[in-house]
C-alpha cells in the first residue's frame, strides 16, 4: 500500500528514489538494530543508517543528504512527523560524512596524488643559475615551493598563505619552517615549528638522496631570491611583486597551477590549497607512517580526523622519498608549540 501510494503521488524517479531508500531503512532497522523503528523512524535511526551507507560505501557522498530528505518526504505523505530536521547538528553531520566519501570519479583523478606530481615537477623545474634566472623559472619554482611546503606540512591554505620569509631557513642538514597555527576560537594565533630533514646522502633507491637533493636545491634558490626582503614579507609571493598580504585564494591558484603543468591530464576540478592537506594525510598513511606520527605532526587532539582526510592511494617510489624520514622516526617525532 506504501509502496502503491508513492507511486501514485510522486514523479516517476522521485518515487522510485523514496521507494528503495525507505525500503534499505526497513532492512537496516529490522537487520541490524531490531530496536530502531523505521515507521516512525527516530532521529538516531536515520542518522544510524546514514552512517551505515557512509561506512559501507554503498551511496555517493553527494546521495547522502537526499536519501534523509526521502525518508522525510515518507512520513510527509502519511501525515507523521519528520525523523530529522535540517538543523545546524544535522548538516554537520552530512558535511563530516560528506568528506569521509569520495567519489569514485574523484578519487580516480586524484590518483597520481600530489606527492607523485611532485616527483616530476622537482625534475622539470631548471635550476635557476642554469636558466638565467628567468621570470618562467621562478613562476615555476613557487608553484612547487607551494605544493612542497603544503605537503610536508599538512599546513592549510591560511597558514601557507601567511608564511613570511622569515619563517623558512633551509641548511644543508634540514629544513624549518615557524609558522602560525590559525585555529578559530581556541588558538587563533598557535605559532608551530616543524623541523625537517633533508636526506643529502649518497645512498640510491626509492628512499635515496637524489629526491631530497632536488628539494634542498629547490628550497634554497627560492629563498635565496627573497634574500633581500624584509622578514615579514610574503614567503610564497611572486618575485616583483609588491604583495605585502597573500590570501588563500591565492594559494589555490597556484596549487591549480601546479596540477595542470604537472598533473599529467588530471582534471583540476575540486583542487584547491585544501587538496594539500588532504594529499598529505593520504600520502603519510601510504608510505607507511603511524597515526599517531600523522596526528602529531598535524596537531589534531584526535586520530579520528585522519579518517575525515585519509583518501585510498597508490604508496609509489615518491610518495614513500617524500615520508622516509618520517617513517624512520616513528611515534618519536615530538614537536613543541
Amino acid at each position: 500500500m506504501l509502496c502503491s501510494a508513492l507511486g501514485h503521488a510522486f514523479a516517476g524517479s522521485t518515487a522510485s528514489q523514496y521507494i528503495s531508500t525507505f525500503r534499505l531503512l526497513a532492512e537496516f532497522c529490522c537487520d541490524h538494530e531490531p530496536e530502531l523503528p523505521c515507521l516512525p523512524a527516530t532521529r538516531e535511526a536515520v542518522h544510524l543508517f546514514v552512517a551505515h551507507q557512509a561506512q559501507a560505501g554503498s551511496v555517493a557522498a553527494s546521495s547522502l543528504a537526499c536519501g534523509v530528505s526521502a525518508i522525510n518526504g515518507v512520513h510527509n505523505l502519511l501525515g507523521l512527523s519528520v525523523p530529522v530536521v535540517a538543523d545546524a547538528q544535522h548538516r554537520l553531520f552530512i558535511s563530516g560524512l560528506g568528506r569521509i566519501l569520495v567519489p569514485v570519479a574523484a578519487a580516480v583523478e586524484r590518483q597520481p596524488l600530489l606527492a607523485s606530481m611532485l616527483e616530476h615537477a622537482l625534475t622539470a623545474v631548471p635550476p635557476l643559475h642554469s636558466s638565467g634566472g628567468s621570470a618562467t623559472a621562478h613562476v615555476l619554482q613557487l608553484l612547487v615551493v607551494t605544493v612542497l611546503l603544503g605537503m610536508l606540512t599538512g599546513l592549510r591554505g591560511t597558514s601557507l598563505a601567511s608564511l613570511t620569509v622569515g619563517d623558512l631557513q633551509v641548511s644543508s642538514g634540514r629544513l624549518l619552517l615557524h609558522a602560525r597555527v590559525l585555529k578559530q576560537r581556541l588558538q587563533p594565533r598557535a605559532f608551530a615549528d616543524w623541523v625537517i630533514p633533508l636526506h643529502l646522502g649518497a645512498e640510491r633507491g626509492p628512499h635515496g638522496g637524489d629526491f631530497w637533493r632536488r628539494v634542498f636545491r629547490l628550497l634554497f634558490e627560492h629563498c635565496a631570491a627573497r634574500r633581500t626582503w624584509a622578514a615579514d614579507r610574503p614567503l610564497l609571493a611572486p618575485l616583483g611583486s609588491s604583495r605585502r598580504q597573500l590570501s588563500e585564494a591565492f594559494v589555490d591558484e597556484q596549487v591549480v597551477s601546479f596540477v595542470q603543468r604537472y598533473g599529467g591530464g588530471v582534471p583540476v576540478a575540486g583542487f584547491s590549497s585544501h587538496s594539500l592537506r588532504i594529499g598529505a594525510v593520504s600520502a603519510m598513511m601510504a608510505a607507511g607512517v603511524s597515526r599517531e606520527t600523522i596526528r602529531v605532526w598535524l596537531k589534531w587532539k584526535s586520530a579520528g580526523m585522519i579518517d575525515l582526510y585519509a583518501r585510498v592511494v597508490q604508496g609509489d617510489a615518491a610518495v614513500r622519498a617524500l615520508y622516509s624520514w618520517m617513517v624512520a622516526a616513528g611515534a618519536t617525532i615530538t614537536l613543541y608549540v
